[in-house]
């Protein structure tokens, strides 16, 4: 089966405008960020949205190359990377992320903004190189 570029690049660009509103929220002071609910909010949702776009992208690679079928968020960064479609260090970047995500969604309660500002400070980068590394590898025209 072939893959679905437009489903696909619905996906990577939600990831690409997240991260330019959060790379808008990574320039606001840490005292700002931790004081402002409506920004750690923002960032909490957008972060978590876009892990899943990163996910949908990677289950739809997966089932359409027929690479198998994850029992776990987790697992589908794994299958993609077995199967080529990641370098081992973004799987484990991206396991990461889709483990925060599980925080995010699952134990809410016990999130600290100051991890969501630090992902915004060192991590935005991660979602970039997944979304480019998506288009080169999966979204290139034969």
């Amino acid at each position: 089966m072939t893959l679905d570029h437009a489903k696909l690049m619905d996906k990577v660009r939600l990831v690409e405008g997240h991260v330019a509103k959060l790379e808008a929220l990574a320039g606001v002071p840490a005292e700002e960020f931790a004081a402002d609910y409506t920004k750690a909010y923002a960032a909490r949702y957008m972060l978590q949205t876009s892990v899943e776009a990163m996910i949908d992208i990677a289950n739809h690679i997966i089932a359409r190359r027929g690479w198998g079928s994850p029992k776990s968020y987790v697992e589908s960064f794994e299958l993609l990377g077995q199967n080529g479609g990641l370098p081992p260090q973004l799987v484990d970047t991206c396991k990461r992320l889709a483990r925060f995500r599980n925080r995010l969604v699952h134990l809410y309660q016990d999130i600290d903004d100051h991890a969501v500002y630090d992902i915004l400070q060192n991590h935005l980068g991660d979602f970039r190189a997944y979304t480019r590394l998506v288009g080169e590898r999966f979204l290139k025209q034969p």
